[in-house]
């Protein structure tokens, strides 16, 4: 018994210094990514490849191509809550602000003997190691080089959880899901990736809208129970396939990103109540994780509120 609690001691640990160190190396070498756009299903193109491939990408509707537009002068400011949850001892969640960059990251890992949270702390180390050490951005076919730098973050992220659970048999197939979401004022566009069932909302306009599509087994047409389980997730494998969705923000978009905690336990119609609320971000995201917790809290739950206004409005 105390060799087993010695070994989950230091799998929740696995040494701060040393897994900072291994995300900045590999990452500073530029991770490959490959493009796939389509609906292809077999795994045929993504296994030859580097450590993602991009599946989709969505153009919005009426987003400009030419980079010459005229750019909006838009201010994004969010902030996020995370927490076990009403029946959950840890929290496998994880969130991500990286305010210069107007960078936000969920994530909601899995795996047991702690490979959750293992793996959801790796991800998100790996993704500001990412934006931090200024990667040279990758010439994708098909993906704007503005987002590039995005889909190469979470190729860092995979990787790195990959490489950690190789050299660990007890953390075999731990993963994460995450949905990330960099606003670029340089270009006027929002840029969002995802991997999983954590989702982003728009609220725009008194309308709440999904951004992104759950990648469960649901989506490749499976029913029952076997329904809710990811078909994707980051780091089980040696490759990630990513969706991809180019946005143009305007002032007085509210934008959500979360786990799967949230949505279990909370309608649309009680969300895009709160997030029309009086209150700015760090009111709305705390209250969304309070709501989700008094419906039973079942399971992790993480709330990240961003809201976009023009320059001279202050609410945060």
């Amino acid at each position: 018994m105390g060799a087993i609690l010695r070994l989950l001691s230091r799998l929740s640990t696995i040494s701060a210094a040393s897994q900072s160190d291994a995300v900045r190396r590999r990452v500073s070498e530029r991770v490959p990514v490959n493009v796939r756009n389509g609906e292809d299903d077999t795994d045929e193109p993504a296994a030859r490849g580097g450590s993602a491939t991009v599946r989709n990408i969505r153009w919005e509707r009426g987003v400009e191509h030419d980079a010459r537009r005229p750019r909006p002068e838009l201010v994004v400011r969010g902030a996020g809550e995370t927490h076990p949850g009403m029946r959950r001892t840890s929290n496998e969640d994880a969130l991500l602000i990286l305010g210069e960059r107007a960078v936000y990251v969920v994530a909601d890992g899995m795996g047991g003997h702690d490979g959750g949270e293992i793996a959801s702390r790796l991800a998100l180390d790996a993704i500001e190691a990412s934006f931090s050490d200024g990667v040279a951005l990758a010439d994708l076919r098909d993906v704007p080089v503005e987002a590039s730098a995005l889909v190469q973050s979470l190729a860092a992220a995979n990787e790195a959880i990959h490489r950690v659970a190789s050299k660990d048999s007890r953390l075999s197939g731990m993963g994460t899901t995450i949905a990330a979401a960099q606003f670029r004022p340089d270009d006027g566009r929002l840029y969002v990736g995802h991997v999983g069932d954590s989702r982003c909302y728009r609220l725009r306009d008194g309308a709440l809208e999904q951004i992104t599509r759950d990648h469960t087994m649901a989506e490749l047409g499976m029913t029952g129970r076997d329904a809710a389980h990811l078909s994707r997730a980051v780091g089980p494998r040696p490759v990630v396939e990513v969706d991809v969705a180019v946005l143009q923000p305007r002032a007085g978009d509210v934008y959500l990103l979360c786990t799967d905690g949230l949505t279990k336990m909370l309608s649309n119609e009680v969300i895009r109540e709160v997030l029309e609320g009086e209150g700015g971000v760090n009111a709305a995201a705390a209250e969304l994780v309070a709501r989700a917790n008094v419906a039973g809290g079942r399971d992790n739950v993480t709330a990240l509120v961003v809201r976009v206004s023009g320059p001279e409005t202050t609410k945060d």
